[in-house]
């Protein structure tokens, strides 16, 4: 039932495993399924377990960060028989430093003897499956191998995105993470709320109230806020959360920019 609904949400059929599918389910997930903090402003509690993710997503249809949708994904993955592996990922910070281990969670998927990278719950870089091999360019992405450790690069923009290990780990293994960038008060997640599609070359998304639309930006009142996050996301709040939400993004941005 569960996998039925998955697929439902994502406008997904059963396929044999190929990588032509895999390409589909990661396109598809990464344009149904926001990547949103909404949870973490709500005062809702992050779970990695199945079952809590399952019912985030499939029932009250809502998106996540990268360690909800990822861990989703893998699960929705094996259901439909693919090789699958949880990764450990460090993303690069602006100032070009790397964030700590387990900081994003990304996925290793093998198919027909080739590893790919794949990955729902990320910013930047390729909607397709990656293949894992030093050198290989698709997308304006490209990889780079020092030891066990890969460099994920988007050489249309000379940026570093983040770097990796094949090494598989338990889902156990991200509590830690994931329980800091949804607690902390120097977590950035926890700084603003952040609610956007992540597909490559897609460039509106919702930073607390602001709203993003390619080189241009603006603020929205209650209603338009609304509106976004209900018709645009898809994400079904009552009107009791849409007013916690705003309430906290106007507070801080009177904290930003005090009135005098």
């Amino acid at each position: 039932m569960s996998l039925q609904k998955y697929l439902e949400r994502i406008e997904c059929q059963v396929r044999p495993p190929s990588l032509d599918h895999l390409s589909e389910l990661q396109q598809k997930h990464l344009q149904h399924l926001p990547f949103e903090t909404l949870s973490l402003h709500l005062g809702q509690p992050i779970e990695l377990n199945i079952d809590a993710l399952l019912e985030k997503i499939l029932d009250r249809k809502r998106g996540g960060f990268c360690y909800e949708l990822n861990s989703a994904f893998a699960w929705l993955l094996k259901s439909l028989g693919y090789d699958v592996r949880l990764i450990m990922s460090q993303p690069f910070k602006g100032d070009g430093t790397l964030a700590p281990p387990f900081a994003h969670l990304a996925l290793k998927v093998v198919l027909d003897g080739q590893a790919y990278l794949v990955d729902v719950g990320f910013n930047d870089g390729s909607v397709h499956p990656f293949p894992i091999l030093e050198g290989h360019v698709e997308n304006g992405c490209t990889l780079q191998k020092e030891g066990e450790v890969w460099t994920y690069i988007d050489l249309e923009r000379e940026k570093n995105l983040y770097v990796f290990t094949e090494q598989e780990h338990p889902l156990e293994d991200f509590f830690e993470m994931c329980t800091y960038y949804s607690n902390s008060a120097e977590s950035g997640f926890r700084k603003k709320m952040f609610c956007g599609f992540q597909v490559q070359g897609r460039k509106d998304y919702l930073t607390d109230h602001k709203w993003v639309e390619g080189s241009s930006e603006r603020l929205l009142d209650e209603q338009e806020f609304a509106s976004k996050l209900r018709d645009f996301y898809g994400v079904p709040l009552d009107d009791a959360e849409i007013q916690t939400l705003y309430a906290a993004c106007l507070q801080r941005a009177r904290e930003v920019s005090p009135v005098n």
